[in-house]
């Protein structure tokens, strides 16, 4: 917002001097514009425009319900699907947000032959925030895809975990996601 001042410029003992005289003065106008600024958003970002603790109608402002790429499950999430995440590879965006406010973004990556997109995006992952601070891998059960995770530590408040699938029902590729990215905002991670 811009808010406009035209000021008068003149000292009162300018004025004063030429009252006395029995003269007057005119006086300079000056045109001084200044700038409102809004107040900065101090969220951290979590994925493209949503920022962590964002209220639901905040999302679907960004996000408005289209009911083929972006779809509204009632108050639990808002689903953004064919993202493309680097080039050959979609992902479904999952942005989680049951408390009324935005708890977390899931990316969930397509699937795809032999798991080479998840190659790619730990790649990517790794050559935009370093090395991850923890990896670990999980052997699979009858209810849980073998896999491995990464986990970035917080930076700017948002915490990255990275999950990539290397067996199982759909493991590595076709049949389910090949790998998951989660982002969440730092106070969101312990309840302490």
């Amino acid at each position: 917002m811009i808010s406009t001042v035209i000021m008068a410029i003149s000292t009162v003992a300018q004025v004063a001097a030429a009252s006395e005289a029995g003269q007057s003065i005119k006086s300079t106008q000056v045109v001084v514009q200044t700038v409102d600024e809004t107040p900065t958003d101090n969220r951290p970002v979590l994925w493209d425009k949503v920022r962590a603790d964002m209220t639901i109608d905040e999302v679907r402002a960004f996000y408005p319900k289209d009911g083929k790429k972006i779809k509204w499950h009632k108050m639990k999430q808002t689903e953004v699907e064919d993202v493309v995440i680097i080039e050959g590879c979609e992902a479904e965006v999952e942005i989680q947000h049951e408390s009324g406010r935005v708890d977390a973004v899931k990316v969930k990556g397509k699937g795809s032959l032999g798991g080479r997109c998840s190659d790619k995006v730990l790649s990517a992952l790794s050559a935009k925030y370093g090395q991850p601070s923890i990896t670990t891998n999980k052997r699979g059960s009858l209810f849980r895809r073998q896999g491995s995770t990464a986990v970035w530590g917080t930076q700017n408040g948002v915490t990255k975990r990275f999950k990539w699938f290397d067996s199982g029902m759909g493991g590595g590729g076709l049949g389910q996601a090949s790998w998951e990215l989660t982002y969440t905002g730092s106070s969101g991670e312990i309840a302490l």
